[in-house]
């Protein structure tokens, strides 16, 4: 399957409205408690995710990305980011997807290894839909590769709606191609642009 995806790959984009209905609620079989990461939790985002470069964590927040976090007692178990503006990067397709107003989007879910299979997952996501509806976000946008078929169930039986799928192949350079299921619409996506301080900022990005 690796060798499938280095030149083939393809993500479903699944939406959910967050206005003018009730989130539903799901529990897990083990006590936790949700949260968005605040800069006092650092330290105990580190020990759960040393392998994720402190550096990065500052540049995902100083974006203005948000993470919201699973606590069981004193140790985090569970992460998911937000992106909430006006692109996303993807990097599985290369590529940003152009959010609408309105649009935010969820990626980078994490379970700790030891506490997979306790329902983690859809209560995060609940949790996470139910705060962006309070603070007035019109709709959550996520995109999961074809091949995380558990992922793409967890996240329709939480009530979030399959759009349509991505593909790109490689041949040389990458083709893409969208293919929205009938009466719906794909978001645009655009070749990244480099950040802001990085190498190359300013110009032409080349096409990958």
């Amino acid at each position: 399957m690796k060798i499938v995806t280095t030149f083939y790959r393809r993500m479903v984009m699944l939406t959910y409205e967050l206005q003018g209905g009730v989130v539903p609620t799901f529990s897990s079989s083990i006590p936790v408690r949700y949260a968005e990461l605040g800069e006092a939790s650092h330290a105990a985002y580190q020990r759960f995710r040393p392998a994720l470069a402190a550096g990065e964590l500052r540049r995902r927040l100083g974006r203005g990305d948000r993470c919201f976090v699973i606590w069981n007692e004193d140790r985090i178990i569970h992460e998911c980011w937000v992106g909430t503006a006006e692109r996303a990067c993807v990097p599985y397709l290369h590529r940003e997807i152009r959010l609408e107003p309105g649009d935010a989007y969820y990626y980078g879910a994490y379970t700790d290894p030891a506490f997979r299979g306790r329902r983690l997952f859809a209560g995060c996501y609940s949790y996470i839909a139910r705060t962006l509806q309070r603070e007035g976000w019109r709709r959550s946008v996520a995109l999961v590769a074809v091949e995380n078929r558990r992922s793409v169930v967890v996240l329709e039986r939480s009530g979030l709606e399959a759009q349509g799928v991505y593909a790109c192949l490689r041949l040389g350079r990458w083709q893409y191609w969208q293919h929205p299921h009938r009466g719906h619409t794909l978001l645009p996506l655009d070749r990244p642009r480099p950040e802001p301080g990085t190498a190359g900022a300013g110009r032409p990005v080349a096409s990958t």
